[in-house]
């Protein structure tokens, strides 16, 4: 989730990308269907862009849409997933072409992130870690 609640009123134009590391536990080949959701969360009551209220009406996370990344499988390898930890970015669209989404001021962006793997294959995402650079970009007006 975001650092800081947003400074002022935002108007995102949709488009995204994702850089984060990742692998597939212990070097199994694997598809992957990789999914991203992201969250206008609100101020609550008590803790601006925090989640500690989120069942207090009006302080529920606002869907405000999401995204689906499939890469290409590797004709030799048959998988499509890095083996090893391996720097993975797409760029993404969450929202429908030709509409737009706010954040209102102190609204902070939250991302969920969902994998699908055809085998019983874990996948390691590694993030908040200095030495694995990961960062979420969301474009705005």
């Amino acid at each position: 989730m975001g650092e800081r609640p947003t400074a002022a009123a935002t108007t995102l134009t949709g488009d995204g990308a994702l850089t984060m590391f990742s692998q597939t536990a212990a070097g199994a080949e694997a598809l992957v269907s990789f999914c991203v959701a992201l969250y206008d969360i609100p101020p609550s009551n008590r803790v601006a862009g925090s989640l500690q209220d989120i069942r207090i009406p009006g302080s529920q996370p606002i869907v405000l849409g999401g995204a689906a990344y499939v890469p290409p499988t590797h004709p030799s390898t048959g998988g499509d997933w890095p083996t090893s930890a391996t720097q993975t970015s797409f760029t993404f669209r969450f929202i429908p072409a030709n509409t737009t989404a706010s954040l209102a001021a102190g609204d902070r962006v939250a991302i969920r992130i969902y994998v699908k793997v055809n085998l019983n294959v874990p996948i390691d995402l590694v993030y908040d870690n200095p030495d694995y650079p990961a960062s979420l970009q969301l474009n705005s007006q």
